[in-house]
């Protein structure tokens, strides 16, 4: 039975098979891996074996990108100055990600709904029973918590291979917590109709924008020690740093010079330009 035609012709263009090819080769994911419901989800793969692996992966059609570091102050009010004592309370990073999740064919489009319905379910918690007598009552046990990967722009820069573009989210994936999915099928795509029998009404879209609220849950050490010294060299994109640079000198300076030097060397000009 061939393809049918989209529930709309009018599309953004086809994404063809060398784009997951160059995601491949390139490490150009957008993987979120659900922590609390990894070792309680699995899928049945083609041979009939289960997979363990729960983890939801998209190609990086990125449409925004936002990393934000807040440094949190609460000002103290003391009798007989004039300011506020800041202080300091912790350091927070939220990162807002959006992306499109585009289907060049029907089986893709079937995919990626499947995977965004999968992605939904994780925002869900885990519960435990109370007992084969009692299904009814339930103890929640693990809140939703994720490690998202993507590239070295969201990456634990901890460890040899932190840093680098490689790996998975379950290895060196940020660990947070998620606000919530955005999930808006694009409607000037238009659809696909479902190729299974009996799902007369059920359609796949052509282009699904997902964005998502990341709040970064710090598990590696950060900030600088009394030497000044990072405490994670190639934090936050995995550049290693190799410290302050050294000031800009115009042509003829001396770099080693005192500030006394250069002081004595300014009056000295002085005195020439006044004689």
């Amino acid at each position: 039975m061939a393809n049918p035609l989209p529930f709309k012709t009018k599309t953004k263009g086809n994404h063809v098979a060398h784009d997951s090819a160059y995601a491949n080769n390139n490490g150009f994911y957008i993987e979120i891996f659900p922590v609390h419901a990894a070792k309680k989800v699995a899928t049945s793969s083609e041979d009939g074996d289960l997979d363990a692996t729960s983890a939801v992966r998209f190609k990086a059609y990125l449409t925004q990108f936002d990393d934000q570091y807040s440094a949190d102050f609460s000002p103290e009010s003391v009798f007989g100055r004039m300011d506020a004592i800041q202080v300091y309370r912790g350091t927070t990073r939220n990162i807002s990600l959006s992306w499109d999740v585009p289907s060049s064919n029907h089986e893709e489009a079937a995919e990626n709904l499947k995977k965004c319905s999968r992605l939904m379910s994780y925002m869900y918690p885990v519960y435990q029973t109370l007992g084969e007598q009692n299904q009814s009552g339930k103890i929640l046990t693990s809140p939703p918590l994720f490690r998202v990967k993507f590239a070295n722009l969201i990456t634990n820069t901890s460890g040899d291979a932190g840093g680098s573009i490689g790996g998975t989210a379950e290895e060196h994936g940020l660990l947070g917590t998620i606000q919530g999915f955005t999930y808006s099928p694009d409607l000037d795509s238009g659809f696909f109709t479902s190729l299974e029998t009996g799902m007369k009404g059920d359609l796949l879209p052509q282009t699904i924008s997902l964005s998502c609220e990341f709040s970064v849950i710090h598990d590696h050490a950060l900030g600088f020690d009394s030497g000044g010294k990072k405490a994670q060299g190639t934090f936050p994109y995995g550049q290693k740093d190799s410290g302050p640079t050294q000031n800009f000198q115009s042509p003829g300076t001396n770099v080693n010079n005192s500030v006394a030097d250069r002081k004595e060397q300014a009056d000295n000009q002085r005195s020439l330009e006044n004689n």
